[in-house]
Formats: structure tokens, sequence, C-alpha cells
């Protein structure tokens, strides 16, 4: 809601650290070495958005990005992260099932833990203004 400044609503802007196309099994399948080779060569883009854009929250959707971000840092090609919060992809939630925690899509066990993600996000300071 709202236009890009105006108060109220979400100012939300996604990217990926890695803006080439792959496939999903392919690339989470991937070594870790690939995965960091991969994410070094973008990191310039990524680096450029987070510069501009000036995120006050960042909400890193699985623990292995979460790591490619740190890793991004740590060799300083990015600058430091703002607030990092880990959150499901709402599409993920929606359309895959959660093996691990042996519930399927739109559980409400997940759908509830997503809302609780969002309110998180919020808190942060990452919903408008």
């Amino acid at each position: 809601t709202g236009g890009r400044d105006t108060p109220g609503g979400w100012h939300c802007y996604i990217s990926n650290i890695v803006e080439s196309t792959a496939r999903p099994a392919k690339w989470n399948a991937a070594e870790w070495k690939e995965w960091v080779r991969v994410a070094d060569a973008w990191s310039p883009v990524l680096a450029w958005e987070l510069a501009h854009g000036a995120p006050t929250v960042l909400a890193v959707q699985g623990i292995r990005t979460g790591k490619v971000l740190d890793h991004l840092v740590e060799q300083q090609l990015l600058p430091q992260l703002p607030h990092v919060i880990e959150m499901w992809a709402p599409a993920y939630v929606a359309s895959r099932p959660d093996r691990s925690l042996g519930l399927g899509p739109m559980h409400p066990d997940r759908l509830e833990k997503l809302d609780k993600q969002f309110a998180d996000v919020v808190k942060a300071g990452g919903g408008g203004h």
C-alpha cells in the first residue's frame, strides 16, 4: 500500500544473492565451493542493491543463504549487513511440504510461524514508517 516513500504498508525490496538462472534442484545440490564462487561473482550487484536500497532489515530465506551472506561480508565483498532475520519464503510455505517438520503445504502450524516471522520483520523496522 502507498507509494515508495509514503507512510504505511511494506517498503519491500526483493533480491537474490545470485541473479542468474539456475535450476533449484541442481543449485541446491551444488557443493559449497560452487555456491561461494557464484556468489562472489555476483556480489557487486548485491552490494550495489544494499548500498542504494539501504534496508533496515534483511529477511534471509534459508540457513545456507545466511552462511553465503556471512562469507561475502567476511570477504569484504558486501557492506556490513543490517539486522538479519531468517524467514521462510511464502511461496515455499504455500506450495511445498516441509519434510523436516513432517508438515504439508499450507499447514496451519507453518502459516502461524510465517505470520510470526512477518511480525518479527515489522518489529525490527522492516514494515514501513
